[in-house]
């Protein structure tokens, strides 16, 4: 499952685009449906209004990636993470 967090974002997509994604014996609109059962939180929020279709898979699919490929944040995220851990020794 994906919640939103910037870190845990390349492993999500990793895993599902290994599983999912890239398997072309499911549907489009089974993996829409298999990303919206994987996603919570922001994440679910960002693609709620799409409705589950075959050519939603590839928007949904989109609007996760422009949100979350972001560099700043995915730097920002393993940065605090970073110092958290450096405070706590």
């Amino acid at each position: 499952s994906f919640s939103g967090a910037y870190e845990d974002w390349p492993t999500f997509r990793d895993l599902f685009q290994s599983i999912v994604g890239d398997n072309s014996s499911i549907s489009a609109i089974e993996k829409f449906h298999y990303l919206k059962t994987c996603l919570e939180g922001p994440a679910e929020e960002l693609i709620r209004p799409l409705v589950v279709t075959g050519d939603n898979y590839p928007r949904a699919w989109e609007l996760l990636s422009a949100q979350y490929e972001n560099k700043r944040e995915l730097s920002r995220s393993n940065f605090s993470k970073f110092t958290a851990v450096a405070k706590m020794k």
